[in-house]
């Protein structure tokens, strides 16, 4: 994996997380609204693995947030 994937994935893990825990949810919570299972949500905290374009929106929505941010892109 290059270094700036790796750094993307990263960079979206860290920020998952801190949107997940300053909007007060759970990652089964956030598992369950976006349609898939907790692990999935691990993983994605964990670095291991990134959701797809679907599910990027859905956690937008959910979590108030824009793909943009999400992913590190240049607004």
């Amino acid at each position: 994996m290059s270094r700036e994937r790796l750094g993307t994935v990263w960079g979206f893990a860290e920020r998952l997380d801190s949107l997940i825990q300053q909007n007060g949810y759970t990652y089964n919570f956030v598992a369950k609204r976006v349609g898939r299972e907790r692990k999935s949500v691990y993983g994605w905290k964990n670095g291991t693995t990134i959701p797809d374009g679907v599910i990027i929106v859905r956690l937008c929505t959910l979590l108030h947030t824009t793909p943009n941010y999400l992913l590190l892109w240049k607004e």
